[in-house]
């Protein structure tokens, strides 16, 4: 969450994500009621907030990474 969906370096945050009929699932959940893995109200709100914009950024990233990916093929032919 800190880097993609939060977008602008001011909140941290992570996510677990699992297979429903996971092991890990149920190790989680039990941790989670022990230690309480819930964000805070504002670093909620910034990322909600970094969400808005998550569709341009990353059209953005897949742009650069494929003017990358170009420029790079480009030169491994010899012809840059």
């Amino acid at each position: 969450m800190t880097k993609y969906l939060g977008g602008h370096s001011d909140v941290q945050g992570g996510a677990l994500v699992f297979r429903e009929d996971g092991d890990g699932v149920e190790r989680a959940r039990r941790v989670r009621t022990i230690t309480g893995g819930v964000l805070s109200p504002f670093n909620a709100w910034l990322v909600l907030r970094g969400l808005r914009s998550l569709g341009c950024r990353m059209a953005r990233h897949t742009a650069n990474a494929e003017a990358i990916a170009a420029e790079m093929a480009g030169h491994l032919r010899g012809n840059g």
